[in-house]
């Protein structure tokens, strides 16, 4: 399940940010990924809709990776 969210995450990111999949990776920092606050605030209803997700705002402030998404989407999947 981890690898399939990975690669469905990269995918949400590669088309909001317009940088290829195979250059994104767990460790890319999210602001070198998503240049505005736009796609940023983009990007929060796209997970919570692909991922069958409600996100706290607060949760994402402490986001810094692409790892970080996928630890707290597997954290809330977890909880579900």
């Amino acid at each position: 399940m981890e690898d399939k969210t990975n690669k469905k995450l990269i995918r949400i990111i590669s088309g909001i940010s317009g940088i290829d999949e195979e250059k994104i990776t767990l460790d890319a920092k999210i602001e070198d990924l998503v240049h505005d606050s736009f796609h940023i605030f983009e990007l929060i209803p796209v997970l919570e809709r692909k991922f069958g997700l409600k996100l706290d705002y607060k949760e994402l402030t402490r986001i810094k990776t692409i790892g970080d998404i996928i630890a707290l989407i597997n954290l809330k999947n977890n909880k579900i």
